[in-house]
């Protein structure tokens, strides 16, 4: 199971479709319209985002932001088997909200391709995809009966993002146990790790779901942290309350080249989460900073404010990631840029890719096996999340939403 692709509601689809392209470096898709909506498609690597919103009151975009303000609304995911999470999905609760219409467990060899929706954790929701191998999803290629958010361009090397590295759930307070047995039911995943961040101000908890790597096309597992608040003025409390209700906080886009993609962004007037001077006197007193091997990237990690984390019992490399500010109007979505290096990365080794796989598909596992190979960066920056939380809070400050100590 791995990310399809990612569906957001916004005030206009072909102003932020620039966005993606001008700001973030995206590629446009193409676009289309239905009766009462604008959908647009941007990419880069197999990250895939569709965009849409409202042509008329009657659509289904302008019914959800006079409830929420822009945002997440579909994490999509390519599954092996769709009945049997259909079967698991009304079990628990969830609704069929839409589908190919494809319910025969009997049939499911007949077709290229099925797929349904079905209602995730609040507002959110899941499309499904079952695909059999070797399907064409190029727009220029695709079948007049695959759907248009299904049409997607072949993965392309000089694309900064490759991959989405993991998707991040705010939940209410109390509601985590919760959220996180009923995603482990319903997509069979296991939490891996868990967190407990406590400020001056505030604090949260957060567990980490994962995926079968085995079982994705690719060897990439699905990551799915999900968060909730410790105290009403919890950075998680203030997206709750903005976005009134759960939803999506932030995605982390991953890259093999984050210093000059940051830079680069920064020229493109991508506004980031600001870094304390302090961080970066504290972080080489750290145990084990001079095995991480960046000394030669020293000067432009603290020029870009990049934090910088490892593990100091696993023999892996150093993970480095940022945060922008807040996308949209209303303080609530993000992007993290995250790449995740090996241990002594100047020696690295690569595996050789299956010969039958496509173009495509070899570089999408080449952009995958620093996640996959032994001795790379796992975890989220366990090491950072007191400086990124307190980042937040002051970011959160800056709205006088707290008072100021």
């Amino acid at each position: 199971m791995e990310i399809e692709y990612v569906h957001f509601y916004v005030d206009d689809a072909l102003t932020w479709r620039q966005w993606f392209v001008s700001r973030l470096g995206f590629r446009s898709a193409g676009g289309w319209e239905d009766h009462d909506s604008r959908h647009e498609r941007v990419c880069s690597g197999a990250v895939r985002f569709l965009l849409s919103s409202a042509l008329s009151t009657a659509s289904p975009v302008a019914d959800y932001l006079a409830q929420h303000p822009p945002g997440v609304v579909d994490v999509a995911l390519r599954v092996k088997d769709l009945q049997a999470i259909l079967r698991r999905a009304k079990s628990l609760g969830a609704a069929v909200l839409q589908s190919d219409g494809f319910t025969k467990p009997e049939l499911t060899d007949s077709g290229a391709l099925h797929w349904a929706t079905v209602s995730g954790w609040g507002a959110l929701r899941h499309t499904l995809v079952e695909a059999k191998p070797g399907l064409s999803r190029a727009p220029s290629s695709c079948q007049k009966d695959l759907l248009p958010q299904l049409c997607w361009p072949a993965p392309r090397e000089a694309d900064a993002f490759q991959r989405i590295d993991h998707v991040v759930l705010n939940v209410a307070a109390g509601a985590l146990t919760e959220a996180v047995d009923w995603y482990r039911r319903l997509f069979k995943l296991r939490s891996r790790q868990s967190f407990h961040i406590q400020t001056p101000h505030s604090g949260l908890r957060s567990q980490v779901l994962v995926g079968d790597a085995a079982a994705s096309e690719m060897g990439l597992p699905l990551q799915f942290p999900i968060n909730e608040p410790e105290s009403p003025t919890s950075q998680i409390q203030d997206f709750l309350n903005h976005n009134q209700g759960s939803g999506v906080q932030h995605i982390a886009l991953g890259t093999q080249t984050l210093l000059p993609t940051v830079a680069r962004l920064r020229q493109q007037q991508v506004d980031f989460l600001s870094v304390p001077p302090s961080y970066y006197q504290q972080l080489p007193l750290r145990p084990q900073f001079e095995a991480q091997g960046l000394e030669a990237d020293w000067s432009e990690i603290v020029n870009q404010q990049v934090l910088v984390d490892w593990h100091l019992e696993r023999l892996e490399g150093p993970l480095l990631q940022i945060f922008t500010r807040p996308i949209f109007d209303v303080p609530t979505f993000f992007f993290e840029l995250i790449e995740r290096r090996r241990s002594g990365r100047e020696n690295r080794t690569r595996a050789t890719p299956d010969t039958a796989l496509s173009s495509s598909q070899r570089l999408l596992f080449a952009s995958s096996l620093p996640l996959m190979a032994e001795g790379c960066a796992q975890g989220f920056g366990e090491g950072n999340f007191q400086a990124l939380f307190e980042a937040m809070e002051l970011e959160q400050r800056s709205r006088e939403l707290v008072p100021k100590s």
